[in-house]
């Protein structure tokens, strides 16, 4: 069978109320990416990043070792407190501006519509760490969802040339078994 792009996430936020916020959003995005061919390679929670900034960076770190794309929610605004945004670039080879400049946006297009909402602005930020991708982005899950949904195919395209694996166009069982009979003969 083949091989699926995993999606980890990191939720933070500096208080109880903002970190369940995060993980919320996150749930939503783990089913956004389970529907467009991802599989789930686990979540993380970290309460008050700004405090623990080394075991953030841990986490992260873990994250990335066994996912195609890691993405953080909550803790990338302006406050002082919002450090994640500085974390993730400062672990990263290379930043994606791209996708970062898609991430940190006021504006996003509605995939389905192809109408424009604003929202507010964030540090969103996108990078390179070993062979993974990583996404930072807001708990505010409107703007999260349409920003993603906008880049999908582009982070398709980048994962699939980072790591070889490309997403399912269906993740129903029998999808799944019919595409590894197809990419296969019988006489292998």
């Amino acid at each position: 069978m083949k091989e699926l792009p995993r999606v980890g996430f990191v939720c933070s936020g500096e208080s109880a109320l903002e970190l369940s916020g995060a993980i919320c959003c996150a749930g939503r995005l783990m089913r956004y990416f389970n529907e467009n061919g991802y599989m789930t390679g686990g979540c993380y929670s970290c309460i008050s990043p700004s405090k623990q900034a080394r075991q953030f960076r841990e986490r992260l770190g873990h994250m990335c070792a066994c996912n195609d794309v890691v993405v953080t929610v909550g803790c990338n605004g302006f406050r002082g407190c919002d450090i994640v945004p500085d974390v993730v670039l400062s672990m990263c080879s290379s930043e994606l501006p791209y996708f970062s400049c898609s991430l940190s946006s006021d504006e996003y297009t509605d995939v389905e519509t192809q109408k424009k909402h604003s929202c507010f602005p964030s540090r969103g930020v996108a990078g390179l760490y070993s062979a993974s991708l990583v996404l930072c982005v807001s708990s505010d899950l409107p703007s999260t969802l349409g920003k993603i949904s906008s880049i999908m195919k582009s982070l398709t395209f980048a994962v699939g040339n980072k790591s070889k694996k490309m997403p399912a166009a269906s993740m129903e069982l029998e999808d799944l078994v019919s595409d590894f009979y197809r990419e296969r003969s019988f006489q292998d």
